[in-house]
Order: C-alpha cells, then sequence, then structure tokens
C-alpha cells in the first residue's frame, strides 16, 4: 500500500464528508443547540458500524485473484457514477430538503438517553447506501487493491475517520461555541462548493477508465502488444 494512495483517499473523503446530508446536518443540528453528548454518542455509533462493515466488506476482497485487473473497469465505473450523481443531487436539491431529513434523524438521535443516540448512529450507517458503495467501489478503486490484509483495512479506516474527524469538528465545534455560526447561505455555499468537487471527482475517475496508466502500472492489466 502505498502512502500516495493513501492521501488520495484521504482528500477524496474529506470532499465528500463536506457535503452537508442529512447525517451531516442531523450532527448540526444538534450541536447547534448545544446537545453535544447526544451529537457525540450519535457520530460514535455511526463509526462503529462503519468500521465493522469497513472488515466485513473489505476482507471479501480477499477472495478475487491477484492481477485480476478487470474488475476495476466496473469498480471505476461505479465509483464515477456515484460521486457524479451525489453531485448532481445535491446541486438539485434545496437546503429545506436537508433540513428535513435532519430533523427526522434528530428526533431519533436526541432522546437525552446515549444509548438511543447510539444506537441511531449505527442505524443509520446501515442504512446509507453510500457507506456501502464507498467501501465496495471507491476505496478499491483509490486504492488499486482487490487484497486487503487487516492491517490494510486498518490504515483506510483510520484515515477514512481522520478526514470525518477534521470535517465535523469544522462544523460542530464553531456551532458548539456559537449557535448560531453557520449562516443559511453560508451553508448553501458549502453546499454548491462540495457538489461541483464531487461531479469533478467522478469524472476524473472515469476519465481513468480510457487511460488505464494506474492500471497497467500496477500490472493489474495489460495493454495488447
Amino acid at each position: 500500500m502505498e502512502l500516495s494512495a493513501l492521501l488520495t483517499l484521504f482528500m477524496a473523503a474529506l470532499v465528500l464528508m463536506i457535503k452537508p446530508g442529512p447525517y451531516m446536518m442531523a450532527l448540526i443540528s444538534l450541536c447547534s443547540e448545544g446537545k453535544w453528548r447526544s451529537a457525540l454518542s450519535f457520530w460514535v455509533g455511526y463509526a462503529i458500524v462503519a468500521m465493522v462493515l469497513y472488515y466485513i466488506l473489505l476482507s471479501s476482497f480477499t477472495l478475487l485473484p491477484q492481477g485480476f485487473g478487470l474488475i476495476f473497469i466496473f469498480l471505476k465505473s461505479a465509483a464515477a457514477i456515484i460521486f457524479i450523481y451525489m453531485g448532481m443531487t445535491s446541486l438539485s436539491q434545496n437546503l429545506s430538503q436537508y433540513k428535513e431529513d435532519a430533523k427526522a434523524l434528530e428526533k431519533k438521535a436526541d432522546k437525552g438517553n446515549v444509548i438511543k443516540s447510539l444506537l441511531a448512529g449505527g442505524v443509520l450507517c446501515l442504512s446509507n447506501p453510500y457507506e456501502i458503495v464507498w467501501v465496495l467501489a471507491v476505496i478499491p478503486s483509490l486504492m488499486q487493491m482487490t487484497s486487503f490484509t487487516f492491517v490494510d483495512i486498518t490504515l483506510i479506516f483510520w484515515v477514512t475517520i481522520l478526514a470525518n474527524i477534521i470535517i465535523q469538528s469544522a462544523y460542530c465545534i464553531p456551532l458548539l461555541m456559537a449557535h448560531n455560526f453557520i449562516t443559511p447561505p453560508l451553508l448553501k455555499k458549502i453546499k454548491l462548493g462540495s457538489a461541483i468537487a464531487l461531479i469533478l471527482i467522478g469524472i476524473y475517475i472515469f476519465i481513468t477508465i480510457f487511460t488505464r496508466e494506474d492500471l497497467t502500472a500496477t500490472n493489474l492489466i495489460s495493454l495488447p502488444s
């Protein structure tokens, strides 16, 4: 596993997590009301279930033989489509839709009970199709690997979690200190910027399907002579 691949994964995770979807909006809503215990337990529940998914799903790639590079054509296609779709969806949705989704999540997360908040975060992770696609399609595509050891999965998970912590801290800590720090106009600009970035990532991944330089460089596929 190369450091450059981990850095690429880290940057992709940062961009993905900047997008203020229902999960992030729920945390923002909780923090804006100063409910840091509920927000923290909600995040921990999500992270625990995500960790389990990482180990289970990425371990399944060991069933594929080394050099089975053609699968990356499919993985890259899926990853590109998902990123572009998420970006386009974000551009078409307005903040009121996000707030409605976040409102429902907030009611589940904050019942004055840490355990309930923990479970709400875990259930959200399991019900989030993008989390599974991120693990099964985006991570193998960006890392250019089909076989993951325990150490590999651990590094990948913590790199993703680090990006998660950075973005969530940037959103939540200021809100806990000043509840009205992030205004709707600012959130709208953040949403627009992250949507465009997601689309650009999808286009980049799609272009690499045709160049195949990364796949040939790692001997995952060979070009006809």
